[in-house]
C-alpha cells in the first residue's frame, strides 16, 4: 500500500463518552476506490468510528478524543478545520432513511443550493445526475415535486444517498444503511454500493456478515473498542489471523 492509495488514516485514535472509552488506540488506513466494511458485535465501536471520520461525533455531549485522523495530509481535529467542508467531502448515510420534509427535488438540491449556489439549469443537472447515480431517477423523474417521505423505505434510502452524492463527496460513510430495509431493497442498495465504488471511497458498517462478503474489498473487525484485525475481505473470512475474528465470523459469539 502506498501513501497515494490512502484516503483516510487513523493513528492511535481513542475516544471517550464521558468516562466510558468507546475506541482504543485504533490505527487504520482506508484506501481509495474501495469498499471497506466495519464488522463486529453491537457496542464494539463500529458506528462511533464511522462518525469520527467526519466529526459527526462532535454533536454528542461529553466526547473526548485522542490521536489523529488524517485526511489529505491534515489532522481533522486541527483547530482550523472547516467542519462544513469536511462533512461535505466525507458524507454520511445513516441507518434509518432520513429524508427532509421537502420534495424529492428539494432533498437533493438542498446541499448544492447552500454550498455552491448554482444556477437553475445547473441545479437541475445536479439533481438528475445524483438521482441517476443513486439508481432512483427512472422511478421518480415524473414526481420530483412529491414529498420525499412519500417514497418507500428503500427509495428513501436511495434518496438520502442521492442527497449525499449531490454534495460531490469524495468519501461516503454508510452506517448500516440496509438494516431497516426488506431483502429486495437491501439488494438494490448493495448493487448501488458496488457501482459507486468506481468513483467514491466507501466505508460501510454492517452486522450482516454475508453483506460484508458481497460488497466489500477490505474488512475490519472491531471488538470492545479495539481494531482486532483488518485485511482483504476474502482473507478475513477464510483465513483470519486472530482467533477472536474467527470466533465472531463463525458465530461463536456476537
Amino acid at each position: 500500500m502506498t501513501d497515494n492509495e490512502v484516503v483516510i488514516k487513523t493513528d492511535g485514535l481513542s475516544l471517550w463518552y464521558g468516562k466510558n472509552q468507546a475506541l482504543k488506540n485504533v490505527s487504520l488506513c482506508i484506501c481509495q476506490r474501495k469498499v471497506t466494511a466495519i464488522i463486529g458485535p453491537s457496542g464494539c465501536g463500529k458506528s462511533t468510528f464511522l462518525k469520527v471520520l467526519n466529526r459527526m461525533v462532535d454533536l454528542v455531549p461529553n466526547v473526548k478524543t485522542n490521536g489523529k485522523v488524517v485526511y489529505h495530509g491534515k489532522n481533522i481535529f486541527d483547530d482550523d478545520i472547516n467542519l462544513v467542508n469536511l462533512r461535505t467531502r466525507v458524507g454520511m448515510v445513516f441507518q434509518k432513511p432520513n429524508p427532509f420534509p421537502k420534495s424529492i427535488y428539494e432533498n437533493v438540491a438542498f446541499g448544492p443550493r447552500i454550498h455552491r449556489k448554482p444556477k437553475k439549469d445547473e441545479l437541475n443537472e445536479i439533481v438528475e445526475r445524483s438521482l441517476r447515480q443513486a439508481s432512483l431517477w427512472d422511478e421518480v423523474k415524473d414526481r420530483l415535486n412529491d414529498p420525499g417521505l412519500s417514497l418507500s423505505g428503500g427509495q428513501q434510502q436511495r434518496l438520502c444517498i442521492a442527497r449525499t452524492l449531490a454534495n460531490d463527496p469524495e468519501v461516503i460513510l454508510m452506517d448500516e444503511p440496509t438494516s431497516a430495509l426488506d431483502p429486495s431493497a437491501t439488494l438494490r442498495i448493495e448493487d448501488l454500493v458496488r457501482e459507486l465504488r468506481e468513483k467514491y471511497h466507501i466505508v460501510i458498517v454492517t452486522h450482516n456478515m454475508q453483506q460484508a462478503g458481497r460488497v466489500s474489498d477490505d474488512t475490519c473487525f472491531f471488538l470492545n473498542g479495539e481494531l482486532v484485525e483488518a485485511d482483504k475481505t476474502k482473507t478475513i473470512f477464510t483465513n483470519p489471523r486472530d482467533s477472536r475474528t474467527e470466533d465472531y465470523i463463525s458465530g461463536r459469539f456476537g
